[in-house]
């Protein structure tokens, strides 16, 4: 069985942008899960202050986390009103490929972390 890959990405949200930001998830997570029927789960989370918003997306294999790629890259502008990308961070646990990686940071751009973690161990209970 292929190892899951959990993708986590935490970014600011710009001043003034809450409102907007929560009114459009949404219909970023309806047009997430209808274009990639394979994607597990995909959360969004604010902070209290209302300010850093946090993405968790656990996915069956890379593969799963190539076609999300794939299926955000042409609408990352949307989310862009809302959110700040300087600053982010982006962590891959699990085991992805070398071109995945390669291709969240070109996604993600110069000045984003984009740090992967194998596992150590792990046991999942997530159908596959």
């Amino acid at each position: 069985m292929a190892e899951p890959l959990i993708f986590i990405n935490t970014y600011r949200i710009k001043d003034g942008q809450f409102e907007g930001f929560r009114d459009a998830t949404p219909e970023w997570l309806e047009f997430v899960e209808a274009n990639n029927p394979r994607i597990l789960h995909f959360g969004a989370y604010i902070d209290e202050d209302r300010a850093e918003a946090t993405t968790v997306q656990v996915h069956p294999d890379a593969a799963s986390l190539e076609l999300q790629t794939k299926v955000v890259a042409g609408r990352l502008h949307e989310w862009q009103k809302f959110a700040e990308w300087e600053g982010m961070t982006v962590v891959i646990c699990g085991i992805p490929t070398d071109p995945l990686v390669e291709q969240m940071k070109q996604i993600a751009g110069s000045g984003v972390a984009v740090t992967v973690k194998t596992p150590v161990g792990s046991f999942t209970r997530l159908p596959g």
